[in-house]
């Protein structure tokens, strides 16, 4: 299935696999910013879009889980999806408020336009960025412009990143 331009799961939406999604144009994935979104799987799609950021961030996010001080995602997992930015300024990824999170053989590529751009954004907007299990494993990055992952905050985290 192609979306354009958001899909969207509610707060609460858990033990739940999101695979063969073909995301197109400003095409985006969104969790509920009340959090709550626990135990998901986002596996086997596929973000080809011309997404930048308005005014700022995170509406320049291709996959989004942010969810307001307070709140949080646990046990995500990101694995083999393609995130092939056309646009300009955007994040493949942007996270905030995640507990346990496996990010694990993505492609990752860029425009290596000279703008702002990171490919996995770790943002302490609300509370904090990560803590618990973080494990980035066996994903390609490619033509980033800025950092291919970025931590702004992190509390009790267990990182490993391997290639």
């Amino acid at each position: 299935s192609t979306f354009f331009p958001v899909f969207f799961i509610f707060f609460d939406v858990n033990n739940i696999t999101i695979s063969g999604l073909y995301f197109t144009d400003k095409g985006q994935f969104k969790c509920s910013t009340k959090g709550g979104n626990d135990n998901v799987v986002f596996e086997y799609n596929v973000f080809d879009n011309d997404i930048t950021l308005v005014s700022g961030y995170p509406n320049g996010a291709e996959l989004m889980f942010n969810p307001y001080k307070g709140s949080f995602n646990k046990n995500l997992t990101v694995r083999n999806n393609r995130f092939l930015s056309t646009g300009g300024k955007t994040y493949h990824l942007f996270l905030t408020n995640i507990e346990n999170l496996t990010v694990y053989g993505n492609y990752f590529e860029g425009t290596y336009a000279q703008v702002y751009a990171d490919s996995i954004m770790f943002d302490d907007t609300e509370d904090y960025g990560a803590i618990g299990d973080i494990i980035i494993e066996n994903n390609e990055f490619y033509n980033i412009c800025q950092y291919g992952i970025i931590f702004w905050n992190y509390h009790d985290m267990n990182l490993k990143i391997i290639k």
